[in-house]
């Protein structure tokens, strides 16, 4: 039976698989400045979630107007993924990959603003849905309130008071009386606009400059 001591010995151990981190990252210290460039550039140019992950990091304190572009590309994946067809025949909503992209997005970046913009996208495309075809899934509705939840949370992060007033102003389009929403969406519309108004100081002064 081998031994701790032998089970220990690094020259024993299973090499890593070529794709892990490790081998990768192993490889990458070979590189010089120029072909490390030049991977960020490709990755840049051709992976919209490597552009978007490389804009949100480096200008993550950059006010939101200067990155959307930038997500644009994931924009459109959040609402391919909540409304895959026009017509919905055949097709439901795919929340967990909505849900997906815009967690691993702020996961990248630390990008508050541009995480909330994203759950913003899906919360605002999954009522539209719900309110076109009267969409009754308990599912859905419970990922469109933790997806409020989770917006809500970013919201003390973002020091973009321009972004989150225009978030609100968005927002507001929903809470117009004449539009009868299901409860999971007026409770999640309602968590991240409490969270805006107290982060802009609604009632006390303003947190955020003006």
């Amino acid at each position: 039976m081998p031994s701790a001591e032998h089970d220990a010995n690094p020259s024993k151990r299973k090499p890593p698989a070529p794709d892990s981190w490790t081998s990768i990252r192993r490889a990458l210290r070979t590189w010089d400045h120029a072909r490390l460039l030049g991977l960020v550039h490709d990755l840049f140019k051709d992976v919209p979630e490597a552009r978007a992950a490389i804009v949100g990091r480096l200008m993550v304190d950059a006010p939101l107007s200067a990155k959307v572009e930038a997500l644009d590309d994931l924009l459109k994946q959040v609402r391919r993924a909540v409304r895959p067809t026009q017509t919905m025949r055949h097709a439901s909503p795919d929340m967990r990959t909505a849900r997906r992209v815009c967690d691993r997005y702020f996961k990248a970046t630390s990008d508050a603003d541009g995480a909330i913009l994203l759950y913003i996208e899906l919360i605002d495309e999954t009522i539209a849905l719900v309110q076109e075809f009267g969409w009754d899934d308990s599912a859905v509705y419970s990922a469109l309130y933790r997806a409020g939840e989770a917006a809500a949370k970013l919201v003390p992060q973002s020091s973009d008071r321009a972004a989150l007033t225009s978030l609100r102003d968005r927002l507001n389009a929903w809470m117009d009386p004449k539009i009868m929403l299901h409860g999971c969406a007026e409770d999640a519309i309602g968590v991240i606009h409490y969270a805006i108004d107290q982060r802009l100081g609604a009632n006390t002064g303003g947190l955020l400059p003006q």
